[in-house]
């Protein structure tokens, strides 16, 4: 039987998607990828995935876990940047052996569940600085993970390497809204958590927001405690 282990079933999907897609496009002509999990060592388990495509040379495998390589070349290679920080808030590790034309091994090391729960990390988007700053020093005290942007397009791009479990953004930012950002996350991240801060006598555009996949709002002026109970909220919490 195959003990629980640490993960978050959003990060754990992002991570699987992956490496499924991208094994898949090293064997543009058909082959094969093999799934195996493997108990074996107290306290933890390892789920492989091998593929038999175009493997990687030496070199992409020293590149393999740096933010932003893309190249496909090699296989299981893209995005093991950001699978490697998701295994580590895991507390696991991802492990990488590949030879050139014979295929790509990737082997995800999760450590055994003992009841604990994982810290939050949230995404932060709120134009006003000295804000985000005060938001952020709160939180973190309480034990989550954040990243600030001051733009919805900043928030758009650090998405692309950071995999939050929740995104806690303003509404009034420069360029992109609120609610456009929330439009787009709902595309293509469906799955995310998306609070609305709105000021006051702006209530209409939180109901707005959760009409269009928001998960909850707070009003401005921002009562830190009500911010750090939206962002613990969600399913399983």
């Amino acid at each position: 039987m195959i003990e629980p282990v640490v993960s978050q079933r959003v990060l754990l999907t992002q991570i699987l998607n992956s490496l499924f897609a991208n094994a898949l496009e090293a064997m543009p002509k058909g082959g094969v990828l093999t799934i195996g999990l493997d108990s074996s060592q107290p306290g933890q388990v390892s789920l492989t995935l091998s593929d038999t495509g175009k493997g990687m040379t030496a070199q992409q495998q020293q590149m393999v876990f740096k933010p932003f390589f893309t190249t496909k070349q090699g296989g299981l290679g893209v995005g093991l940047a950001l699978v490697k920080r998701i295994m580590e808030r895991f507390e696991g590790s991802v492990e990488l052996t590949s030879r050139e034309l014979e295929g790509t091994r990737v082997c995800l090391n999760f450590k055994v569940a003992t009841g604990g729960n994982m810290e939050h990390s949230i995404l932060l988007v709120e134009d006003d600085e000295l804000l985000a700053e005060n938001i952020q020093t709160y939180l973190e005290r309480k034990d989550f993970e954040v990243t600030v942007c001051h733009s919805a397009e900043d928030a758009l791009e650090q998405l692309r390497t950071f995999a939050p479990d929740v995104v806690l953004t303003d509404n009034s930012l420069p360029g992109m809204s609120g609610h456009d950002l929330i439009q787009k996350l709902r595309v293509s991240a469906p799955d995310l958590k998306v609070i609305m801060m709105t000021g006051y006598g702006n209530v209409e555009d939180a109901v707005v927001a959760m009409k269009e996949g928001a998960f909850h709002y707070v009003t401005k002026p921002v009562a830190l405690p009500e911010a750090q109970a939206a962002a613990g909220q969600g399913p399983g919490h």
